[in-house]
């Protein structure tokens, strides 16, 4: 945590400016087949960027991180710890930095969730199902689903999402120790998978 810091601190030193949310789950992936330590900076530099408000930007720099969130990406965060937790356990890295690990992921990744949750709902208010508010948030920038506006498309592919990270968080959440949290996420992923498969 104390190398992400010192990194975003001193943003001259870094060779490439932007971070973005969902390439930084995906490189984390990668690495984590060289060195897990690697693929764990990767999330925790996009973890230490969200807002006071768990919000977490489609991209940042390191003179943005922190600040308001207009857009997002798909979330991918939670699939990209529970990687880097199953990668460093079979890589034998000591149970204590792993629970450190967790201990400071956690509680992020249920913040943005519920960010998400709050911000990107379905505005008739009759789902839990997500909506992105601009086309560019879905990593298909250029589809034409958008064509006709996105405020009030509910997207089939950011609920899976929110699906998948619920119950992965729920996962994370058990192992951290928090048995209610646990639950409260497991019901929001079968909520969310229920109305997908009814409604979409």
């Amino acid at each position: 945590e104390g190398k992400i810091r010192q990194r975003w601190s001193t943003p001259d030193r870094l060779p490439h400016r932007w971070m973005w949310l969902w390439d930084s789950c995906y490189h984390s992936l990668a690495a984590n087949h060289l060195d897990t330590s690697l693929g764990w900076d990767y999330v925790a530099a996009v973890l230490s960027s969200a807002s006071a408000d768990g919000a977490v930007a489609i991209e940042r720099t390191p003179r943005t991180a922190g600040g308001k969130v207009d857009q997002t990406q798909p979330p991918l965060l939670v699939w990209a710890v529970h990687s880097n937790w199953r990668a460093a356990v079979r890589a034998g890295v000591p149970a204590t930095t792993i629970a450190q690990r967790l201990a400071y992921a956690v509680p992020r990744l249920a913040a943005y969730l519920r960010w998400d949750m709050r911000h990107r709902s379905d505005p008739s208010g009759r789902s839990p199902l997500l909506r992105w508010t601009h086309g560019t948030e879905s990593g298909m920038d250029n589809s034409p689903r958008f064509d006709g506006g996105v405020s009030d498309l509910l997207a089939v592919d950011f609920s899976v999402f929110l699906a998948r990270e619920s119950k992965l968080l729920a996962e994370l959440e058990a192992e951290v120790g928090n048995a209610t949290e646990a639950a409260v996420w497991r019901g929001v992923s079968a909520n969310v998978s229920a109305h997908v498969h009814s409604l979409l």
